[in-house]
């Protein structure tokens, strides 16, 4: 069953200071965080991804500028990719709060545009394309070959999957229950999964070689199922609270824009 029609499952997009480097920055407006920083931060703790460097620590290139992968090591390496619609981003970047950090004095400005911004959902514009229609959009060109903004946004997203490297693919949601709910682990990856399936599978038959993993946060982990050639299998499921990054960014962020996402990640609202 899709994630959006299980009910009793909420899901909500990562606040913008998570995903969007440029949503909290210094005084010279740099950035200071990338969601590839927490993402190394977190995949450095998991057992599962030390299996497969031999122990070694992923660390980020010392440059980018040749296509370098987000997290080497001598023996495997990955790259990252966001699976939100382009539509989606622009949105949550214009109608979020943005911070700027000058040593310990933190000023917010308000987003750039008030009311509600459309979209292209990209989970949901991939769960309704066929097999054929998404083999047609793996090689389209996106301002010729797509009949809409929900094929564009698809055809984006498959150019993603052309990297020819592992990639960790992360689905920046948060997946939660309420009050004393509980839905099983597996059926929550089987749901997220199954939007991502035809196109992992088209991945896989014709760029075969490389890993594909999906990742999301529910119950205070980075949850991480791997692509399999029969479905999906769990990978990993890492703590937040591994990753120094991310309780940054929960600590100077969340409290401007979804306070809930506070407890969702074991962070006291309150400074202590």
């Amino acid at each position: 069953m899709p994630i959006d029609e299980v009910s009793e499952l909420k899901i909500d997009v990562l606040p913008a200071g998570f995903i969007i480097k440029d949503v909290i920055g210094n005084s010279e407006r740099k950035p200071l965080y990338n969601y590839e920083d927490w993402l190394r931060e977190l995949i450095n703790e998991s057992p599962a991804f030390m299996t497969k460097t031999g122990g070694a620590r992923l660390e980020a290139p010392d440059q980018e500028a040749h296509g370098e992968a987000d997290a080497i090591s001598s023996t495997y390496c990955l790259d990252f990719k966001l699976a939100a619609g382009q539509s989606l981003m622009h949105a949550l970047r214009e109608t979020s709060w943005r911070m700027i950090v000058n040593g310990g004095v933190t000023y917010t400005t308000t987003s750039r545009r008030e009311g509600p911004m459309r979209g292209v959902i990209l989970y949901v514009a991939l769960r309704q394309q066929s097999v054929s229609n998404l083999r047609k959009l793996w090689d389209a060109d996106t301002k010729q070959d797509c009949a809409d903004d929900i094929e564009r946004e698809v055809a984006r997203f498959l150019k993603l999957l052309h990297t020819r490297k592992n990639l960790l693919i992360l689905f920046p949601y948060v997946l939660y229950t309420e009050g004393d709910l509980n839905y099983p682990l597996y059926n929550v990856c089987d749901a997220v999964y199954s939007d991502f399936a035809k196109a992992l599978d088209l991945r896989s038959a014709l760029n075969p070689g490389f890993d594909s993993y999906l990742a999301f946060i529910k119950d205070q982990h980075l949850v991480i199922v791997e692509s399999c050639q029969d479905g999906w299998s769990l990978f990993d499921r890492i703590p937040l609270t591994s990753s120094k990054t991310f309780k940054e960014i929960a600590w100077r962020y969340v409290p401007c824009t979804q306070g809930w996402l506070n407890e969702l990640v074991g962070i006291p609202t309150a400074r202590v």
